[in-house]
């Protein structure tokens, strides 16, 4: 497994290196086995995620690599790998945290 927290950064500063990390990582590693990672415990990683979903790579990065950063791909980097990695059910833990009266409403 790879956490991203200290490449995140880079979605913003240097795109095109970001870009050949998560090529890099996709090619060895695989989707399944990249997690989020901020290094945010007392600041909101709202701007890195919202910058990673947005994130395109590069057609050429594409091409060499044989990857693409899919939606799909996004969705497990961001949090479906780690639910999985601890064995936690999405599906439950959205529905147990549905009424809670913090999440926004659908």
């Amino acid at each position: 497994y790879a956490g991203l927290s200290v490449a995140m950064a880079f979605s913003h500063l240097r795109p095109r290196y970001f870009g050949e990390i998560i090529a890099n990582l996709l090619f060895w590693l695989g989707p399944d086995k990249l997690c989020f990672g901020s290094d945010y415990a007392i600041w909101t990683p709202k701007w890195l995620i919202e910058k990673f979903i947005a994130y395109e790579l590069p057609e050429d990065l594409k091409a060499e690599y044989h990857v693409d950063l899919t939606p799909e791909v996004k969705r497990k980097i961001l949090g479906e790998n780690t639910a999985r990695l601890y064995g936690v059910d999405i599906a439950a833990q959205t529905a147990k945290l549905k009424g809670d009266g913090l999440a926004p409403p659908p």
